[in-house]
């Protein structure tokens, strides 16, 4: 219900909910088509154990019917359900293994909406003498600041920094508390300032995440955007549907 418009009734949410949830299905069902991803008698034999699990979970079949029945469900339909998010494990699987994939235009587009944010680190460690590694930071950055080539001098002087870890993943566990504020403030390809903690000196550079995190991120928009432009005919009962009607036999199932 947080999820519902101000200006539309339940049954109307919930109706055109539905329709929305059944353009999604078809969508992973045409798109794996068109890869020749399909499910096998083994994929079909797991489901009705899906069903079957259910069922002994509940106690019966005619538990876990009751229970499903709240939300418009049966076994067609659940069993429905199971096949398309199993159909969508394989396609996805397609995309990891290079059958089909984004565009570079499209990983960068990602990159900048996604709130992960990854980044290199230039260290010099202060150990016991914090002026030699504040003058070995400074060095790092002068060079940086006068170079045309930021990136690949970057690669190149972090065979000297005491950070070894390479790329990662910015999160409250990898970084103290300033090295997190400074990373998220940076775009993608720039380079902080000397960075001073108790560790010692820091030049952070943030970098595109790895596309095994984009991936999953492109893979649901892309299935998604699909079934927003999908052209949805229904038929003249659907339109004729009084919603209000439809509410009360939803409330008559509920209860």
């Amino acid at each position: 219900e947080n999820n519902m418009p101000q200006s539309v009734t339940l049954a109307q949410f919930v109706k055109e909910q539905a329709l929305s949830d059944t353009a999604l299905y078809e969508i992973v069902e045409e798109t794996a088509q068109s890869y020749g991803v399909a499910l096998t008698e083994e994929d079909r034999a797991d489901v009705e154990n899906q069903w079957r699990e259910r069922c002994e979970t509940s106690g019966s079949e005619a538990a876990f019917v009751s229970l499903i029945a709240p939300y418009g469900l049966n076994r067609e339909r659940t069993e429905a359900l199971f096949s398309v998010r199993r159909l969508c494990t394989k396609l996805y699987a397609a995309c990891q293994a290079g059958m089909f994939g984004p565009l570079e235009d499209e990983l960068e587009t990602l990159a900048a909406e996604s709130d992960t944010v990854q980044v290199e680190r230039l260290l010099a460690a202060a150990g016991g003498d914090r002026t030699a590694a504040r003058r070995k930071a400074e060095n790092w950055f002068s060079q940086l600041n006068g170079s045309p080539e930021q990136d690949s001098l970057f690669t190149r002087l972090s065979a000297e920094s005491d950070d070894r870890n390479g790329s990662r993943t910015v999160t409250d566990e990898t970084f103290e508390p300033k090295l997190v504020q400074i990373s998220n403030a940076l775009n993608i390809g720039q380079i902080s300032g000397i960075i001073e903690t108790e560790e010692g000196f820091s030049i952070l550079r943030r970098v595109r995440p790895d596309r095994e995190i984009l991936l999953p991120l492109w893979f649901e928009k892309m299935l998604v955007q699909s079934a927003m432009n999908a052209e949805i005919a229904v038929s003249d009962e659907c339109l004729k549907l009084d919603t209000a009607v439809f509410a009360m036999a939803l409330e008559r199932l509920r209860g």
